[in-house]
């Protein structure tokens, strides 16, 4: 069942969506963010392929004018390398999605503050 929630996406910016596993982060941005790429780092052959070559980012999106949601991001840090570069350079909207803030914030997210609105999501809240 789809709980509406009250979190809102502002457009042409930005996020860092966090909250604990199980909440519901990626049932809500498939609703949110419908016509938006994503890239779910749970599908194995998708983490296995930006494992190898976290550039890939850079080569598919990096002169497109899309949202691209990258889901389970703390799985592949040197992606955020990447997220960061595109943000500075292409018109791409990165929508990041995660369940370890500890993890994102020693990996390297903290290179992102201030190009990154976060949000939180909490389980059975609106």
């Amino acid at each position: 069942m789809f709980l509406p929630r009250r979190l809102r996406l502002r457009p042409k910016k930005h996020v860092l969506l966090l909250g604990p596993r199980r909440t519901g982060k990626s049932t809500w941005l498939r609703q949110s963010v419908a016509d938006a790429v994503f890239i779910d780092l749970l599908h194995s052959d998708v983490y296995f392929e930006y494992q190898a070559r976290p550039s890939l980012l850079r080569e598919r999106f990096g002169h497109q004018n899309r949202t691209v949601v990258i889901d389970e991001v703390q799985r592949i840090p040197d992606l955020l390398h990447e997220v960061h570069s595109l943000i500075e350079t292409s018109r791409c909207r990165f929508v990041l999605c995660g369940s370890s803030a500890r993890k994102l914030r020693r990996q390297g997210v903290t290179n992102l503050a201030g190009r990154l609105a976060t949000l939180r999501m909490f389980p059975l809240s609106w």
